[in-house]
C-alpha cells in the first residue's frame, strides 16, 4: 500500500511539473513582442536580434551581428500598439508607420501587423519559442 502511494504521489508531481513548464511557455514578454515588431519591421528574423536591456518601461534592441551591448533601437508596448524607435544617429524610414500586436494564447504565437502609407500593411505571425 506505500508503494502504490509513492507511485501516485510521484505521478501527480511530474503531472504538476509539465503543468507548470507548459503555463510558463505560454507567456510572451515585452521583449518579445518589441523582438518580434523590429523583425517585422526589418523583414529579420527574430533569432538576429538581441534585447540588450531595459530603460524605464522601454525595451532597447540590437542587431546581433553589431555590437551587442550597444541597442539601437528601442520600442514601447502599450496595450494593442508598439512604439519603436531609432537611435538619433539612425533615424530612417524603417520605423515609419503604426505597429500592432495581437497575442494568440491558444496558439502560443503572436501576430505583428505594420501599417505604412507608403507600402500598405504587412502581418507576420511569430511562435513564442521563437522569440526567446
Amino acid at each position: 500500500m506505500k508503494f502504490s502511494g509513492f507511485i501516485l504521489s510521484a505521478v501527480v508531481l511530474v503531472s504538476s511539473a509539465s503543468y507548470s513548464v507548459d503555463v510558463a511557455a505560454a507567456r510572451i514578454t515585452d521583449n518579445g513582442i518589441c523582438k518580434a515588431a523590429l523583425a517585422l519591421t526589418l523583414n529579420k528574423s527574430p533569432k538576429a536580434i538581441n534585447a540588450v536591456g531595459l530603460q524605464g518601461p522601454k525595451v532597447l534592441l540590437s542587431l546581433k551581428n553589431k555590437n551587442k551591448d550597444k541597442w539601437e533601437y528601442s520600442c514601447r508596448v502599450n496595450k494593442r500598439t508598439v512604439d519603436l524607435d531609432a537611435r538619433k544617429r539612425r533615424q530612417d524610414a524603417f520605423v515609419d508607420g503604426v505597429i500592432s500586436y495581437d497575442v494568440l494564447r491558444g496558439k502560443q504565437k503572436v501576430a505583428v501587423t505594420r501599417d505604412k502609407k507608403a507600402s500598405g500593411v504587412t502581418r507576420k505571425t511569430y511562435r513564442f519559442e521563437e522569440l526567446r
